[in-house]
């Protein structure tokens, strides 16, 4: 969770299906893109947005297929003068080296999802996520809210688990997500100064 060192990473109120990364204040703007469009070069940018315009997508049978955002600015159809491409296919119809890349990059997102899905299962069932709202104090002292209700780790809860689950969480891999989780509520601050 990459993430967790740039952004404050929380669950939704009501779906705690995933963790998000928050990038902006109600009613601002993403602070880590620039007014050009690009992403600022200390930002992490989020592991969807680096695949992007490649998908993962399920097909009927329930195999997994590599898909691309054909409307994206990203993609070309034909080649373009003056510029440099990256074919999705070799001159024999197979993937390319570009498309076998974006669909690594799929298959691992895939897995990255599976493995979250569980670590939130066992945070649900072992742990508790309680409700907050982030704070900042206005230079005139006033207290206002930078963020729409979320829920985060009850770090009470984690410290009060029985050493079986600890090991079982350390076992699966979830004790460090969790902490991440728990260290990227120092970022609300770099968040509020970058407002």
């Amino acid at each position: 969770m990459p993430a967790a060192r740039h952004y404050p990473i929380v669950f939704p109120s009501g779906c705690p299906s995933y963790p998000v990364a928050v990038l902006g204040t109600p009613g601002g703007l993403n602070r880590h893109v620039g007014r050009d469009g690009r992403w600022r070069r200390d930002a992490y940018v989020p592991g969807w947005l680096q695949r992007y315009p490649f998908v993962p997508m399920q097909a009927a049978d329930g195999r997994w297929e590599l898909g691309i955002d054909a409307a994206s600015h990203r993609v070309v159809v034909g080649p373009v003068p003056g510029a440099t491409s990256m074919p999705l296919f070799d001159a024999s119809g197979m993937l390319s080296a570009t498309a076998r890349t974006a669909w690594q990059g799929c298959l691992q997102y895939l897995d990255a999802l599976e493995r979250t899905r569980r670590w939130i299962e066992s945070l649900v069932h072992d742990c508790q996520l309680v409700e907050r709202c982030a704070y900042a104090r206005t230079h005139d002292g006033r207290m206002d809210r930078r963020s729409h209700p979320h829920q985060v780790i009850d770090i009470d809860a984690y410290r009060d688990l029985p050493h079986s689950r600890v090991l079982a969480w350390h076992r699966h891999g979830w004790t460090l997500p969790t902490s991440l989780q728990l260290a990227s509520q120092h970022n609300w601050e770099d968040l509020r100064r970058a407002a």
